[in-house]
């Protein structure tokens, strides 16, 4: 994986073929979005609801926050990762 990508922590359901088809996704979106983050996260959401289903929930931050796992109780399918030097938290949501 490259330098611009770290992955911070993820839940259970989140295999090595997942964590990186979202990596890619995020740095598309990212891409495309330049800036305008709540339109990446918007993206990121879309994209995953589209390929795995269910409801999708993305945050952005700077780099140093975090809103850990535990806040949102979705161990399963979980990613809390560093991409391009912002903080992206994704979630599947439970309903």
């Amino acid at each position: 994986m490259d330098k611009s990508v770290k992955i911070n922590e993820k839940g259970t359901g989140i295999t090595e073929q997942i964590q990186n088809e979202i990596v890619t996704i995020v740095k598309n979106a990212i891409q495309v979005h330049k800036q305008f983050l709540g339109e990446v996260c918007n993206q990121i959401a879309n994209v995953l609801c589209q390929k795995y289903g269910g409801w999708w929930c993305c945050f952005v931050t700077d780099k140093d926050a975090n809103y850990g796992s535990r806040l949102f109780n979705f161990d399963h399918m979980y990613l809390d990762a560093t991409i391009e030097q912002k903080r992206f938290t994704i979630f599947k949501s439970a309903k």
